[in-house]
């Protein structure tokens, strides 16, 4: 056992500087990868304060556009329903336009025969005009 003894002071200064540099080694590459860890964590978070900035930009994108189409489809409704009325409106427009033009037509008929028969009365006058004179010719 005495020779243990005597051998520490030979080998503790040895001992000790290896146990000092091997902690020292480790500490230094503990204290790297922190840092370089806690840089990778720093932009990590500012990679996903970004990312969140951007989700909640198009998030409030998606909701104006929502917004925009639940307008845009309710007046899309009432165009429909405004375009479905005149529809309607048209339709019975087009049957007064045919009843008019009908009506036109028959008025026009109407015209003619009248116009025929009142020419045809002057021409019965005159000939019985001519049938009275020719009367009046054979009693002279």
């Amino acid at each position: 056992m005495t020779d243990f003894i005597t051998l520490i002071p030979n080998w503790l200064p040895g001992w000790l500087g290896a146990g000092f540099a091997a902690g020292g080694g480790f500490a230094s590459i503990k204290w790297l990868a922190e840092f370089v860890g806690g840089r990778l964590d720093k932009r990590a978070a500012a990679l996903d304060g970004d990312t969140r900035f951007l989700f909640e930009g198009l998030k409030a994108q998606v909701t104006l556009l929502t917004e925009r189409v639940v307008g845009a489809e309710a007046d899309l409704k009432a165009c429909r329903a405004e375009l479905a009325l005149c529809t309607e409106r048209h339709a019975k427009a087009e049957e007064e336009v045919f009843d008019h033009k009908r009506r036109l037509s028959d008025a026009e008929a109407e015209i003619a025969r009248l116009r025929a028969l009142v020419q045809g009365m002057g021409d019965a006058r005159q000939q019985a005009a001519l049938i009275v004179a020719a009367e009046k010719e054979a009693r002279r």
